[in-house]
């Protein structure tokens, strides 16, 4: 089976490679614009920008790929209108040219717990684009008769994630200090631990039957910011004090795990205590 992957050395793309390494009759053409080392004969590592879609061109063709996993979306934290549009624009011209050029039969692409629309109209540009760019590639599977998954991951956290994501920032914040300062410890998500993230992307890609669908990737429940603070707090025996000058309580994510059940046949394994005490160990 051949997978082209985007985003090939960020945190959920080089776990994913680790694990489908280990298959048996995988070949894998990674896209990164950092380099990084996988001794295996079955993986090819393609260095470029999809800003410069057009040196990367003969080489997917020639890999021609049966499943593309999309993981890649440059600058985030940065959702600002410019980054987002941008983004748009080079995963539109690349699943344009993989899905008329190539043999694909599959196409994977992340999104987002930030999709979710709770009330009134999206109002942040990530959401806005991430919106049209699932409605665009839905339309053109569908004409094309190829299956289409969108994962929607809510907040993936694991080990090696990078320093300024939450959970790095909380333990070692709390390693120097008893005094954490968190910008809105009230709001409430859905955390999901790396590994499970990384079995319902391979659920995913193994899955026989067509679909066209969007399926959430959380643990279907939300937990607050605050005491998730606490719970590490306890694994390293530190009595802590939480400085915020916010107020706002009204953000609460959780992910709808019906449908990802009934088509994935994929649930979470790994609560939040023993996805904080991994990485308490690992810290």
């Amino acid at each position: 089976m051949k997978i082209l992957i985007t985003g090939s050395s960020g945190f959920i793309g080089s776990a994913l490679v680790k694990k489908l390494i280990e298959k048996k009759n995988i070949e894998l053409l990674l896209i990164s614009r950092k380099s990084f080392n996988k001794n295996s004969k079955k993986v090819t590592f393609l260095r470029g920008d999809l800003n410069k879609l057009s040196f990367l061109k003969k080489k997917i063709l020639n890999f021609n790929p049966k499943i593309f996993i999309h993981l890649a979306w440059e600058g985030i934290p940065d959702f600002s209108e410019m980054i987002s549009k941008k983004n748009y624009t080079n995963s539109i011209n690349l699943v344009n040219f993989i899905v008329c050029e190539t043999n694909v039969q599959k196409i994977i692409i992340s999104g987002s717990c930030f999709e979710k629309k709770k009330s009134g109209k999206y109002k942040l540009p990530f959401s806005i684009y991430k919106n049209k760019l699932n409605r665009k590639i839905r339309e053109l599977c569908k004409i094309k008769k190829i299956a289409f998954i969108w994962l929607r991951f809510f907040y993936v956290y694991g080990i090696n994630q990078k320093s300024s994501s939450l959970f790095p920032f909380i333990f070692k914040s709390l390693k120097i200090q008893n005094t954490i300062h968190i910008q809105n410890p009230n709001y409430k998500n859905d955390f999901i631990y790396l590994d499970d993230v990384i079995e319902a992307i391979i659920k995913s890609i193994y899955l026989k039957k067509h679909v066209n669908s969007d399926l959430d990737i959380g643990s279907g429940k939300s937990i607050k910011i605050n005491n998730i603070v606490k719970q590490i707090g306890i694994y390293l025996k530190k009595k802590i004090k939480i400085q915020s000058n916010s107020k706002h309580t009204n953000l609460n994510y959780y992910a709808n795990l019906k449908k990802t059940v009934k088509i994935l046949n994929w649930k979470p394994k790994i609560s939040i205590n023993q996805g904080i005490k991994k990485i308490s160990k690992f810290y």
